[in-house]
Protein backbone atom coordinates (compact mmCIF):
# COMPACT_ATOMS: atom_id res chain seq x y z
CA UNK A 1 0.00 0.00 0.00
CA UNK A 2 1.08 3.51 -0.66
CA UNK A 3 1.48 6.31 1.67
CA UNK A 4 -1.81 7.84 2.26
CA UNK A 5 -2.92 10.86 4.87
CA UNK A 6 -4.85 10.08 7.66
CA UNK A 7 -4.85 13.45 9.11
CA UNK A 8 -4.04 16.77 9.92
CA UNK A 9 -3.42 17.78 13.33
CA UNK A 10 -3.82 20.52 14.88
CA UNK A 11 -2.34 21.87 18.42
CA UNK A 12 -4.68 23.96 20.40
CA UNK A 13 -5.38 25.61 23.48
CA UNK A 14 -9.04 25.22 23.52
CA UNK A 15 -10.49 21.95 21.82
CA UNK A 16 -14.15 22.87 22.15
CA UNK A 17 -13.75 25.99 20.31
CA UNK A 18 -11.43 25.15 17.54
CA UNK A 19 -14.06 21.99 17.04
CA UNK A 20 -17.00 24.51 16.56
CA UNK A 21 -14.64 26.75 14.27
CA UNK A 22 -13.55 23.57 11.80
CA UNK A 23 -16.58 21.90 11.86
CA UNK A 24 -18.69 25.69 11.16
CA UNK A 25 -15.79 26.31 8.50
CA UNK A 26 -15.53 22.94 6.47
CA UNK A 27 -18.75 20.87 7.60
CA UNK A 28 -16.50 18.27 9.55
CA UNK A 29 -18.40 15.77 11.91
CA UNK A 30 -16.78 15.70 15.32
CA UNK A 31 -16.04 12.50 16.56
CA UNK A 32 -16.08 11.94 20.64
CA UNK A 33 -12.89 13.44 22.78
CA UNK A 34 -10.82 11.47 23.67
CA UNK A 35 -7.29 10.93 25.67
CA UNK A 36 -8.87 12.81 28.89
CA UNK A 37 -10.72 14.94 26.92
CA UNK A 38 -6.97 16.29 24.80
CA UNK A 39 -7.90 14.98 21.53
CA UNK A 40 -10.81 14.68 18.57
CA UNK A 41 -10.82 13.52 15.22
CA UNK A 42 -13.24 15.60 12.84
CA UNK A 43 -14.19 13.68 10.40
CA UNK A 44 -14.15 15.32 6.64
CA UNK A 45 -15.32 13.54 3.43
CA UNK A 46 -11.72 12.91 1.71
CA UNK A 47 -9.11 14.04 4.79
CA UNK A 48 -9.55 13.84 8.72
CA UNK A 49 -8.41 17.20 11.07
CA UNK A 50 -7.72 16.27 14.47
CA UNK A 51 -7.23 18.13 17.32
CA UNK A 52 -5.00 17.90 20.01
CA UNK A 53 -4.56 20.25 23.04
CA UNK A 54 -0.66 21.37 23.25
CA UNK A 55 1.04 20.43 26.63
CA UNK A 56 2.65 23.74 25.68
CA UNK A 57 1.29 27.43 24.77
CA UNK A 58 0.80 27.63 21.44
CA UNK A 59 2.91 30.09 19.62
CA UNK A 60 4.98 28.99 16.99
CA UNK A 61 4.18 27.79 13.41
CA UNK A 62 4.99 24.71 13.65
CA UNK A 63 2.34 23.80 15.63
CA UNK A 64 0.59 20.81 13.36
CA UNK A 65 1.76 18.24 11.77
CA UNK A 66 0.42 15.00 9.39
CA UNK A 67 -0.55 11.42 10.12
CA UNK A 68 0.43 9.22 7.50
CA UNK A 69 -1.09 5.62 7.18
CA UNK A 70 0.35 2.74 5.07
CA UNK A 71 0.42 -0.94 5.62
CA UNK A 72 3.80 -1.22 4.94
CA UNK A 73 5.59 1.28 7.32
CA UNK A 74 9.40 0.05 6.92
CA UNK A 75 9.33 0.33 3.47
CA UNK A 76 7.53 3.85 3.21
CA UNK A 77 9.92 5.12 5.46
CA UNK A 78 12.97 3.71 3.33
CA UNK A 79 11.03 5.23 0.08
CA UNK A 80 10.54 8.27 1.23
CA UNK A 81 13.86 8.59 3.19
CA UNK A 82 15.44 8.55 -0.71
CA UNK A 83 13.10 10.61 -2.29
CA UNK A 84 13.93 13.86 -0.38
CA UNK A 85 14.20 16.46 -2.84
CA UNK A 86 16.98 14.88 -4.89
CA UNK A 87 18.25 17.25 -7.18
CA UNK A 88 17.07 20.65 -5.53
CA UNK A 89 19.00 22.40 -3.41
CA UNK A 90 18.14 23.49 0.52
CA UNK A 91 15.81 26.63 0.48
CA UNK A 92 16.53 29.04 3.34
CA UNK A 93 12.91 29.21 5.50
CA UNK A 94 11.15 32.65 5.52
Amino acid sequence: MALRLGSIVFNCADLDRMTEFWCAALGFEPGPVVDDGTFRVLGGDRVNLSLQVARQPVSARDQAHLDLYTSSQQAEVERVATARCVGRAPQPRP
